[in-house]
């Protein structure tokens, strides 16, 4: 019998990680990070690629959310930063465009996640959670 089902938190994404949201648009900016601090997270948003990579040098952080298509680099430009840090945070990458290539592509620069926008916020949730347990 499963004894261990019934404890503790559903498996939702974890509480109180360090999240960068990095994305030109200011209302989905402003969603994100709405949704991730009523989940417990401390996020900290900035509005383009270079903004994101001077966070990614002077902080650590547990996850990113960035947008794809955006000034600076856009989300290629946040994914490359990223992954040369010494401990690598997963990446998600926000997109509004719908081609399975941009997806793949991604995916095989090393982002945990790619997610077409508009965005639904359970799988933004539940990207980090799988994120989390990478």
């Amino acid at each position: 019998a499963e004894t261990g089902a019934s404890i503790g938190p559903p498996a939702e994404a974890p509480s109180g990680l360090r999240i960068l949201v990095a994305d030109d648009e200011a209302d989905i900016r402003g969603m994100l990070v709405d949704l991730l601090s009523g989940q417990g997270h401390s996020v900290t948003s900035v509005a383009d690629a270079q903004q994101a990579t001077a966070a990614l040098n002077e902080a650590t952080f547990d996850a990113v959310l960035t947008d794809l298509l955006m000034p600076g680099g856009g989300g290629r430009r946040v994914l490359e930063v990223a992954q040369h840090l010494p401990v690598a945070p997963p990446v998600l990458v926000l997109t509004g465009r719908g081609e399975v290539e941009v997806a793949e592509e991604m995916l095989g620069l090393g982002a945990t996640a790619c997610l077409r926008k508009p965005l639904d916020l359970g799988e933004v949730l539940a990207a980090l959670g799988g994120a989390d347990r990478a």
